[in-house]
């Protein structure tokens, strides 16, 4: 994401927000980050980064340390070759990982919440209690979900489901693309839910379109294969009332 793109939606982000800066893709190829975070920081926006670790060196760590970032989500699935090799292309980058994740623990102040991300998925179950040792030896929150299908884009050991539900995944988050086009899902590759660009709604736009979405139960390619645990489990907590065309907690 370029400044230029970044700027338009810092101006039409409401106060206290959160942002994550995430992929597809690795976001801490963008040389911009911290400038990024440290504006957000002038609204009281708060930020987080989900990263595979690599590129997390200490002088990166201390310049978005300095800038205010609020959170760094590590995806650490395993630590075998296997499944490193599954996670980040290569098993020989874990000696990297480790040394990167070790100089943060030392160095990290303590409003840093740091969190290690362990996806579940056929053969490495039995690494789960290695990664929670770790992650508890370096004082690391650790967050386990099951894999999912990216909407029908990757194969997984899950069961599928007899999909019939909308997804409440596009009413708690706003997914914008790096050239600034507003989705209703991160894993829409071919972007059959744009809604707009940036540069042409607001925020009061934005939240009207989720909650259409959420009412009508449109759904979109992707959804039609999504096996993501967190599309039910958010519904369940927004509490979805189409007969009276409400929703019980607020949108953001």
């Amino acid at each position: 994401m370029t400044p230029e793109i970044f700027n338009l939606v810092f101006k039409i982000l409401p106060d206290n927000a959160i942002v994550m800066f995430a992929g597809l893709g690795e976001p801490l190829l963008n040389k911009h980050l911290a400038t990024y975070i440290h504006k957000l920081k002038t609204r009281n926006i708060s930020s987080c980064i989900i990263t595979n670790g690599i590129l997390l060196t200490p002088q990166r760590q201390q310049e978005l340390i300095t800038a205010g970032i609020d959170q760094l989500q590590i995806s650490y699935s395993g630590v075998s070759t296997k499944s490193l090799n599954l996670i980040i292309g290569s098993g020989r980058h874990k000696s990297t990982l480790d040394s990167n994740l070790q100089n943060l623990a030392l160095n990290r102040p303590p409003s840093l919440r740091v969190q290690l991300n362990f996806v579940l998925f056929n053969g490495n179950q039995v690494e789960l209690p290695v990664v929670t040792d770790l992650a508890n030896s370096w004082g690391f929150d650790i967050y386990i979900r099951r894999a999912h299908n990216r909407g029908g884009n990757c194969i997984t050991n899950q069961q599928e489901e007899n999909i019939k539900s909308s997804c409440g995944i596009c009413a708690a988050v706003t997914f914008v693309t790096a050239d600034g086009k507003i989705l209703a899902c991160s894993n829409d590759v071919e972007e059959s839910s744009y809604f707009k660009s940036v540069t042409s709604t607001t925020w009061e736009d934005i939240i009207a379109w989720k909650k259409q979405l959420l009412l009508r139960e449109l759904q979109f390619k992707p959804c039609l294969k999504c096996n993501d645990d967190y599309r039910w489990l958010i519904l369940d907590y927004l509490s979805v009332d189409k007969n009276k065309k409400s929703i019980n907690h607020k949108l953001r």
